[in-house]
């Protein structure tokens, strides 16, 4: 008998009639059946369970009979159930408990909402074929066609037969995890290793060609050195190669060469990007609904990265209004979590909150942003 759903109250007032549970059925749902726990109650006389049934979730709600429940004096807990009722899709099931007339404050009430558990076909009257050792038996001729296309995922097959359609291979589906680690090696000793080859325009040259003094000499001695001429060329090297010149036959420092050396300069500083960081950062805006969970586990807590401030040893904490979180830190994330009870003690106005960061005594705040609670 699986469990539908769970509605929790606490320090309810049930001197009167109380709503404590609220169950709208849904299309795989054609039985329901409630059980209530009450804590914390005055006890010494007759509580009353009854529930209302709307059918389709419109029109008239039918209330149920009575169901009284006696409870001794000095007993505070106790638990009730009703018969299992059936319900068609979106019929809504209410369920309503009466207590005495000092049960004003204290009491705790859970509402459970269970299922009778069967499995329905479909079509009324057709059954599943199932083998004594527990296996459902699968008729590949009467299998539905998907409308579109279905993700299959842990699905291993051995040994494909016949591939009538090969896949489109899209741009980067081979990663580097999918090659073999030799395969590179394999590669490049299967390419021919270019010897005496003329070459004509080189664009570019990535690495070091490894040019040695006596290639650097024949270079020398059969260019023409005019660095009025070459500036360009002068401000290409100067920018690209260590700049260490000495004295060469047939070569002296022009006008030229100082101005291209000053161009390459100025070209290298107006290529680097200059980024001043210091202990505070801006954060982004917040929301928040009262009332609401916002736990790790949930993917709903509050996050942000820190990036450029060793977190290491570090404790964080959310501050707004009058609630003060201690945060989680993994790595250079900070997670904040708020229970129900902590989001229900901030009113629906516009605060202002700040992340602060302690480390070795010094703190740090990191983030002052707005949060908007409604």
């Amino acid at each position: 008998m699986p469990q539908l759903q769970t509605a929790t109250l606490s320090n309810q007032n049930i001197s009167a009639a109380l709503l404590v549970g609220t169950f709208t059925a849904g299309a795989a749902y054609s039985s329901v059946m409630i059980r209530i726990f009450a804590d914390q109650v005055a006890g010494n006389g007759d509580y009353s369970l009854y529930v209302t049934h709307q059918l389709a979730g419109v029109g008239s709600a039918y209330k149920s009979a009575v169901t009284p429940v006696a409870v001794a004096s000095g007993i505070t807990a106790f638990t009730a159930s009703t018969i299992l009722m059936p319900v068609n899709h979106t019929d809504v099931v209410k369920v309503y408990l009466v207590g005495l007339a000092g049960d004003t404050t204290t009491p705790d009430i859970t509402c459970e909402f269970w299922d009778l558990g069967y499995l329905r076909p479909t079509t009324a009257g057709r059954t599943l074929d199932v083998a004594s050792t527990g296996e459902a038996g699968l008729d590949f001729d009467n299998i539905k066609a998907a409308t579109g296309a279905t993700t299959l995922t842990n699905i291993i097959v051995p040994t494909v037969t016949t591939l009538t359609n090969l896949p489109a291979i899209t741009t980067n589906w081979l990663t580097a995890d999918g090659l073999a680690t030799d395969a590179v090696n394999e590669i490049q000793n299967g390419l021919a290793t270019p010897t005496n080859i003329t070459a004509g325009t080189i664009t570019t040259v990535t690495n070091d060609v490894g040019i040695t003094q006596g290639g650097a000499d024949k270079v020398w001695l059969s260019s023409v050195r005019s660095l009025t001429t070459f500036g360009t060329l002068v401000a290409d090297i100067w920018s690209n190669l260590v700049r260490s010149i000495t004295d060469k036959t047939g070569f002296s420092l022009t006008s030229a060469y100082d101005a291209a050396k000053t161009a390459a300069s100025v070209a290298d500083l107006e290529g680097i990007d200059i980024t001043f960081t210091g202990p505070m950062t801006s954060g982004d805006d917040i929301e928040i609904v009262r009332g609401d969970d916002y736990y790790i586990a949930d993917g709903r807590s509050l996050n942000w990265d820190l990036t450029g401030l060793d977190l290491t040893g570090a404790t964080a904490k959310f501050l707004v209004g009058e609630l003060d979180i201690d945060c989680t830190i993994v790595g250079q994330h900070v997670h904040a979590e708020l229970s129900r009870t902590e989001s229900a003690t901030l009113v629906s106005l516009n605060y202002s909150f700040r992340t602060v960061i302690t480390k070795g005594g010094h703190v740090m705040t990191q983030i002052i942003a707005n949060c908007s609670v409604r």
